[in-house]
């Protein structure tokens, strides 16, 4: 890949990531708190935000390892580009949320 190739797929990556962010935090927000969703779902299991996020932020590099060992095997079949554009894409929401609640938490703190 050429770094005109590259640059162009960051572009459209990002591209396609922002829009995909915006339909996630319709999603989790509500009464205009983006973390909503991981929030009820602390409470429901008495634990803290951060461990639920973390805990459904694990399905996602669940997934990437999955493609990583079928391409070890010889497996890549069903590996597809969009198979890895989403499930990378999944993985970089996710690390983004958690910065963000990262962030809140911090905030609580004073810091």
């Amino acid at each position: 890949m050429t770094p005109k190739q590259l640059e162009y797929h960051l572009h459209k990556r990002l591209t396609a990531l922002f829009k995909k962010a915006a339909q996630k935090q319709q999603e989790y927000a509500r009464n205009n708190d983006a973390h909503h969703a991981f929030k009820r779902q602390a409470d429901m299991r008495k634990h803290k935000v951060i461990d639920v996020m973390v805990t459904d932020w694990s399905k996602q590099l669940v997934s990437l390892m999955d493609i990583a060992n079928d391409f070890e095997a010889g497996n890549i079949k069903n590996i597809t580009n969009a198979l890895v554009e989403e499930k990378s894409g999944d993985n970089i929401i996710y690390s983004i949320i958690f910065e963000t609640i990262v962030a809140d938490e911090l905030r609580k703190h004073g810091r």
